[in-house]
């Protein structure tokens, strides 16, 4: 009796499932916030160098400016990535390092960065000092780690036209 009790059973059980059948398959939803392709954390923070910002350093042959940015932390200098973005009108942006000819120097815009710090440099490449321009503009994108890893892994960072849209914020840096 217990053997047909379990074979009856088995047998409602394989009729019952044998019945379900898939529905039918229903529209693509919308992206969501971010797209396909979107990040989080990613701010550019703006900085304008004067003739007075800057200090001749007579062992590297070049101009520096510092400014301090707590975003630059030790995982973003271990696993993000700090990019930053030259301008001389506040419109159109270069990636630096960046190489100007003035029509007799080239000159280097470039950088380097630590924990709390970005340097920014200009220097030329024969070495001697060179007349500071009145204004520069700089846009520093600091990308953590997260963000990279958030749909943006096909982005050049040191591409403006594909960072711009990216950025969340911009804070003022003084």
């Amino acid at each position: 009796m217990k053997k047909l009790l379990i074979i009856s059973n088995m047998f409602l059980l394989l009729v019952i499932l044998g019945g379900c059948s898939k529905g039918e398959k229903g529209d693509t939803g919308t992206p969501g916030a971010n797209g396909t392709n979107g990040s989080a954390n990613v701010t550019a923070y703006a900085y304008t160098a004067t003739p007075s910002n800057w200090t001749w350093n007579s062992s590297n042959y070049y101009w520096v400016a510092t400014a301090s940015n707590s975003a630059i932390t030790s995982s973003v200098v271990s696993s993000g990535n700090v990019s930053l973005f030259v301008s001389w009108d506040n419109t159109y942006w270069s990636a630096c390092p960046y190489e100007y000819f003035d029509g007799t120097t080239n000159e280097m815009y470039s950088y380097y960065y630590n924990v709390g710090n970005i340097f920014f440099t200009i220097g030329a490449t024969n070495g001697s000092a060179l007349t500071l321009p009145s204004e520069v503009y700089y846009k520093l994108v600091v990308i953590p780690s997260s963000a990279r890893m958030t749909g943006s892994n096909n982005i050049n960072w040191h591409d403006w036209s594909q960072v711009a849209p990216l950025i969340t914020k911009t804070v003022e840096l003084h």
